[in-house]
């Protein structure tokens, strides 16, 4: 049995386990970054001065 086969096996499995997790919370996170500035108040008002 050949270990270093194994070990590149396992490595390939978890470079693309790392990959889809980083585009899962790259995408969560831009969900909540978005919807928590669509409630955000960004306005001038007279009462600022």
């Amino acid at each position: 049995m050949n270990k270093e086969k194994d070990f590149s096996l396992i490595k390939e499995a978890n470079e693309a386990f790392c990959k889809e997790a980083q585009k899962i919370t790259s995408d969560a996170l831009f969900k909540i970054l978005h919807n928590a500035s669509l409630q955000m108040k960004c306005g001038y008002s007279r009462a600022d001065k």
